[in-house]
């Protein structure tokens, strides 16, 4: 199908603007019709394949949105941002949200910044995304600019992508109301981190410290299996279980490790030079479960 067959069927589809669901798939057009904007009343909203689209309209004035589902876009460049009254107003009902093999997406910023934006000039006062709960990014490696999410309490993943977004997160000193009691720190809810194939040698002993909640450890794609661990005693009441997967170092310490008083689980997977258990692990005496799964040799 030629792109403008597919812009003109796109546009003759107009659903009724009371719909709650909406994936676009495999769409090769270069824009969107208009009746998109139409569907106030959205619950879930997906992108997927659209191998033509470059930009994003504003989509935060999809009031009732709580799924946003971005996926396999490889010319997005940017998602408008029109600007709210209010950080309250800003996808006010978002909870989950996904953004998959966009390669080229650099973030949000405002609708008439285009020329900033292509001088990396990056629009960078953006309001969190105060409501959301679980969010995915994958193979993103440009994405820079991008509402902080300081209240995730599900699930955060962040593989083969930009760290910036969670550094800038992170930054942050403190969320929630104005008195200093019933200030926290920025994700100090966050229940699981999945968190691989990022340029960093060492997760900081600042974001271990904000992560005072966290039950759900994996790390991945690491060079060296020892800096990535070594501030781990900041999780010594609250986590369950580590996974552990994808390293090349051959000689495992993790010495950091025997603090974690609550880890039930750990598990090693992809790991191809491990060649025998780490010492360690004896030392872990609330230990009853670990996993070795695929593609190691352990003598």
């Amino acid at each position: 199908m030629k792109d403008s067959d597919a812009m003109q069927l796109l546009k003759i589809l107009h659903p009724r603007q009371n719909l709650k669901a909406l994936a676009i798939i495999a769409y090769s057009g270069a824009c969107l019709s208009n009746w998109l904007w139409s569907c106030a009343n959205l619950v879930e909203l997906q992108f997927f394949g659209m191998k033509n689209i470059q930009c994003l309209a504003a989509l935060e004035g999809f009031v009732s949105l709580k799924t946003l589902y971005i996926a396999s876009m490889p010319k997005l460049d940017y998602i408008d941002y029109k600007g709210c009254s209010s950080s309250t107003n800003f996808f006010p009902s978002l909870k989950e949200l996904i953004i998959l093999k966009c390669g080229r997406l650099r973030g949000w910023q405002r609708e008439a910044n285009v020329q900033n934006t292509r001088n990396n000039e990056w629009h960078h006062s953006l309001p969190p995304f105060s409501h959301l709960l679980s969010l995915q990014i994958h193979d993103c490696p440009n994405l820079s600019c991008m509402p902080l999410f300081p209240n995730l309490v599900t699930y955060l993943r962040l593989t083969d992508s930009s760290i910036k977004p969670l550094a800038d997160t992170l930054s942050v000193s403190s969320i929630g109301a104005s008195t200093s009691h019933d200030m926290t720190p920025p994700l100090s809810m966050l229940k699981s981190l999945y968190i691989g194939g990022i340029d960093i040698d060492a997760l900081p002993e600042k974001w271990m410290q904000n992560l005072s909640s966290l039950k759900y450890l994996s790390i991945t794609g690491f060079s060296s299996l020892g800096k990535p661990f070594r501030h781990m005693r900041n999780l010594s009441a609250t986590l369950k279980e580590l996974t552990i997967g994808e390293f090349q170092d051959y000689n495992l310490q993790c010495q950091d490790l025997c603090c974690l008083h609550s880890l039930q689980t750990i598990k090693f997977s992809f790991c191809e030079h491990l060649r025998a258990s780490p010492e360690w692990i004896c030392d872990l005496q609330s230990l009853p479960t670990v996993h070795i799964v695929s593609r190691v040799r352990v003598k």
